[in-house]
């Protein structure tokens, strides 16, 4: 089953310049297109055939397996093409509507090396009468897949920044950093545990909890009152008694 990722979108738009060639109409109706791109991303499975029939030294066939990301572009029509830029190589790619499947582009990122930011920049297409006008820039930011991830004490703290599969922090910490940032997040965890669970707790229950958390000092205090009680009593006692002499 693939992991899905939602992919964290920062949108701006642009409208067709009060210059363009299209008349209003056709301007509005081209925003509404334009606005209606959304995009994506989503883990995926590849296999690699170039190594298909080798061998590796321990006798057993390779692994040709691989991951990369599956980023999509929706509700594409006739009427508009992308241009597609990315930070990594600054590769440059123009799709079209007849290049897609029922209006979705599809392009596959192998590098999961890095952070990389994607520009999707909407045109309108020739089939308008305003073709090259901008229309919207969508950005787009793939995650790096996290080597940390695979360590050991990242099992049941898979929702610790560090543990997860893919991070968008563009920088490496060291397992020694990892191991003190893991650390402090389980103190805090624990103690937010331990608040909430205090939180939903009955008098009775912290009552009885405040008891067992100062038992010697509550027995301590308690003796010194008994104690205290009693001498009390004796020097009552032995007042009256003086008195009666």
């Amino acid at each position: 089953m693939l992991l899905i990722i939602l992919a964290v979108i920062f949108l701006q738009i642009n409208v067709v310049s009060a210059a363009s060639k299209c008349d209003y109409n056709e301007q509005v109706e081209l925003n509404n297109t334009a606005a209606n791109i959304k995009v994506s991303y989503e883990e995926a499975v590849g296999v690699d055939n170039s190594d298909i029939g080798l061998e590796s030294d321990s006798g057993e066939m390779p692994n040709n397996e691989y991951l990369y990301f599956k980023v999509q572009i929706f509700n594409v029509t006739e009427e508009v093409y992308v241009k597609v830029t990315n930070s990594q190589n600054n590769d440059v790619k123009y799709l079209n509507y007849n290049e897609s499947q029922s209006g979705v582009l599809t392009l596959d990122w192998k590098d999961l090396d890095n952070v990389v930011d994607f520009t999707i920049t909407v045109y309108t297409s020739a089939s308008t009468g305003c073709p090259n006008e901008e229309l919207r820039i969508i950005n787009l930011t793939l995650p790096r897949y996290n080597w940390l991830s695979e360590i050991a004490k990242c099992i049941g703290n898979e929702e610790f920044y560090y543990c997860q599969k893919y991070i968008l922090s563009k920088d490496d910490i060291s397992e020694n950093e990892f191991a003190v940032k893991l650390e402090e997040y389980l103190n805090k965890k624990n103690k937010d545990e331990i608040q909430n669970e205090e939180e939903h707790l009955s008098f009775g229950d912290k009552i009885n909890n405040f008891i067992k958390e100062n038992k010697v000092t509550i027995i301590v205090i308690s003796t010194i009152v008994v104690v205290g009680g009693v001498v009390a009593s004796v020097i009552v006692i032995k007042k009256r008694r003086s008195r009666l002499i």
